[in-house]
C-alpha cells in the first residue's frame, strides 16, 4: 500500500491510453487493424464511424491524467469535504471514485484487490468519469456514457486486463 504502487498503476495507465490512442489515430488513417475493429464492436457496438470520436476521448483522457491528483483514502475523517462521498463509495463497495474536475480518490478497497493488473484499469474507468460530464454513470444500454466501455476498449486495446462484454452487458451478450 504505497505511493510506488499508484505511481505504477499510473504509469501503466498512461501507456494503455498512448497505445490506444495510436490504434485509433492509425485507424482514422485507414490503417486499421482487426484487433481494433473488433474492440470497437465489443465494447460499443460500433465500427469505423466511432474512430474519431472515440480517439478524441482517449486523447482528452490522456491529457487529463498528466494533471489529476490521484491519492489514497486510508481512513475515514470526518472532517474531510468529502467524506461523504468517500462513505458511499466504500459502502457501495467501490475501490476508487472521481472527484472533478482533477481528483481520482482510491480506497482501501482498490490497495486490498490481489488483482494489481486490473489497477490501471481501474484509473482510466475514473479518468472518463471525471473527463466527460455525460460519462457518470454505467447504462448498459449506451455505451459511450458507461466508463466501463471505454475502461474496456483501452485496456483490450493495450493488452491490459479489461472488463468482460457479458458482464457489461448482459442483456446483449446474452441474446441468441
Amino acid at each position: 500500500m504505497s505511493s510506488q504502487d499508484i505511481r505504477q498503476a499510473r504509469l501503466r495507465a498512461g501507456i494503455a491510453l498512448d497505445h490506444a490512442a495510436c490504434r485509433l489515430h492509425r485507424a482514422i488513417c485507414g490503417h486499421a487493424d482487426r484487433g481494433l475493429s473488433v474492440a470497437i464492436a465489443r465494447y460499443f457496438f460500433g465500427d469505423a464511424a466511432l474512430y474519431g470520436p472515440l480517439h478524441s476521448r482517449v486523447c482528452k483522457a490522456r491529457r487529463k491524467l498528466r494533471t489529476a491528483r490521484i491519492e489514497a483514502v486510508f481512513y475515514r475523517d470526518p472532517a474531510r469535504p468529502d467524506q461523504s462521498l468517500a462513505d458511499a463509495a466504500t459502502e457501495l463497495g467501490v475501490p476508487a471514485y472521481a472527484d472533478p474536475p482533477n481528483r481520482i480518490v482510491l480506497l482501501p478497497a482498490w490497495f486490498d484487490d490481489p488483482v494489481r493488473p486490473l489497477r490501471p484499469g481501474r484509473i482510466i474507468h475514473e479518468l472518463f468519469h471525471m473527463s466527460f460530464k455525460f460519462v457518470r454513470n454505467h447504462d448498459t444500454s449506451r455505451p459511450q456514457t458507461n466508463a466501463f466501455a471505454y475502461q474496456g476498449l483501452v485496456c483490450d486495446l493495450a493488452g491490459l486486463r479489461a472488463p468482460r462484454p457479458q458482464q457489461l452487458y448482459p442483456e446483449r451478450i446474452s441474446q441468441p
